[in-house]
């Protein structure tokens, strides 16, 4: 294959596209990267609608991108964290109000899907969907299949505040739908009809930590604020930490302080050459206080070490060095300080 050794600028010039003399009609980049005379216009173009949309219509586009993905997927989580930073508010599933997936509500609004929430099925979604709108939790589980509809999907929707727009707390579905349910269907036996049902109300709500894990659990993160709020004896006052927004105005191969959130491991790789062929590494995606975000890698060495303590949800210290990969600043961990109830 022949290579492109160097490109000089010469000035705007009317010219024909670059071919090259191969029966594939490909050929390699100084950089290794290959590329295809007839995919470059074509690639282009797809650039340009892309760069359009995003600027023109964000929340759509990135609706577009959740639903493209699994719902609980670590790309999911990325595009979830983008919105974040674009201003983009991700409103919580609800019984009433949600789709299947998610779909725009406002200018600057996505609400979450059914679909996104875990250990709701396929089934369940379909069942809610054709049902709605529940005009209260009595014709919710007079009209609603309880083994399609079961423990783990009422339970899922109770954690996220699914049922917010009927006027039950969390706490009261996760805790009392069992009897709720075995209420109505005994009535539903008598009678057949919605008239003679009154469930009673308790207005007891989760505290801020239970309620904040409880979204993280079915989720996959929190949406009523940060899990920063439930480790605040954690993280150090004042601290001489550096905010993620801030990093990409470092320099390459500074080292950085970070208290962060560790939300979730983006992926796991193998070496495939070198010295520490055959070891593992990985990236996670970790959140400062400020609902920031960066990429931190954790090398070979590290992460044999501390890959069993670095879990999604907890809250770690540590010193980094920035890096930079395809224009985009990220970390790589030098020393972990600490992460929460372990002895680093």
């Amino acid at each position: 294959m022949s290579k492109v050794i160097s490109v000089k600028e010469i000035g705007i010039h009317q010219t024909y596209d670059l071919e090259v003399d191969h029966p594939d009609h490909q050929f390699y980049l100084a950089n290794g990267i290959l590329t295809s005379n007839s995919h470059s216009v074509s690639y282009s173009h797809i650039s340009y609608y892309t760069a359009w949309l995003r600027c023109h219509y964000p929340t759509e586009f990135m609706c577009a991108l959740l639903n493209m993905e699994d719902s609980n997927s670590d790309k999911s989580l990325e595009y979830l964290s983008e919105c974040k930073r674009m201003g983009i508010e991700i409103v919580p599933p609800d019984i009433n109000k949600s789709g299947g997936n998610y779909h725009p509500v406002g200018e600057s609004k996505i609400a979450t899907g059914l679909s996104a929430m875990k250990g709701v099925g396929e089934k369940a979604v379909t069942e809610l969907l054709e049902l709605q709108p529940f005009v209260s939790i009595e014709d919710f589980f007079f009209r609603t299949n309880g083994r399609i509809v079961n423990k783990k999907v009422i339970q899922g929707l109770a954690k996220c505040g699914g049922f917010e727009s009927l006027e039950r707390t969390r706490k009261d579905m996760f805790d009392n739908y069992a009897k709720y349910r075995t209420k109505v269907n005994n009535q539903k036996k008598k009678e057949k009809t919605l008239d003679q049902i009154a469930l009673p109300t308790y207005d007891e709500e989760w505290n801020r930590k239970e309620l904040l894990i409880a979204e993280r659990e079915v989720l996959g993160r929190t949406i009523s604020g940060s899990l920063h709020e439930v480790y605040t004896g954690f993280f150090r006052k004042n601290s001489l930490c550096t905010p993620l927004r801030n990093i990409k105005n470092c320099q390459i191969d500074d080292k950085i302080r970070i208290e962060v959130i560790i939300s979730t491991k983006v992926k796991e790789f193998t070496i495939k050459r070198g010295r520490n062929i055959g070891k593992k590494f990985a990236k996670y995606l970790v959140e400062d206080a400020d609902g920031s975000t960066a990429e931190l890698t954790v090398w070979a060495d590290d992460y044999a070490r501390y890959q069993s303590v670095l879990k999604d949800g907890l809250p770690m210290k540590a010193i980094c060095k920035v890096g930079e990969y395809m224009e985009q600043k990220s970390l790589s961990l030098s020393v972990l300080e600490s992460v929460l109830g372990m002895n680093i």
